[in-house]
């Protein structure tokens, strides 16, 4: 998960967004070739 934070300079920390990521994944960009998924953090 560490990879995933991001620097917030107002709070002076890393945080990491607590929300529901797509995820897709193909051999090219054409949707018909996308399979998709969803995580939550």
């Amino acid at each position: 998960m560490e990879k995933l934070k991001w620097y917030n300079p107002v709070h002076r920390t890393w945080e990491l967004e607590n929300m529901t990521y797509r995820i897709y994944a193909g051999s090219s960009e054409a949707l018909a070739d996308l399979k998709a998924t969803e995580i939550a953090l």
